[in-house]
C-alpha cells in the first residue's frame, strides 16, 4: 500500500506542471473565441486573429491547403467568411 502511494504521489506531482499548461491552452482558446466573436459581431468579415502565445499548437485550422481540413467547420460553426492568422 506504501508503495502504491508513493508511486501515486510521484505520478500527481510530475503532472503539475501540466496543469499550468492546460490553464493557459483553455484561457488562450477562451480570449481567441472572445476575438472572433467581437469581429463578427462588428460585421467584420474575414476574421484576422493574431497567433497563440505560446504556440499551443492551435493555430492548425486556421491555415490554408488540404492539411487544414477543420477550416472550413471552424468557419461555419462562426458563421464567417474566413478566419486567418495574421503574420505581422
Amino acid at each position: 500500500l506504501a508503495t502504491a502511494l508513493i508511486i501515486g504521489l510521484g505520478i500527481v506531482r510530475s503532472q503539475a506542471a501540466f496543469a499550468r499548461d492546460f490553464q493557459g491552452f483553455a484561457r488562450a482558446w477562451d480570449e481567441r473565441h472572445l476575438e472572433i466573436i467581437a469581429q463578427r459581431g462588428s460585421g467584420q468579415r474575414p476574421i484576422e486573429i493574431p497567433p497563440y502565445s505560446p504556440d499551443y499548437y492551435l493555430d492548425e485550422h486556421t491555415g490554408t491547403g488540404p492539411q487544414y481540413h477543420l477550416k472550413p467547420c471552424v468557419e461555419d460553426y462562426y458563421g464567417v467568411d474566413s478566419i486567418a492568422v495574421t503574420t505581422d
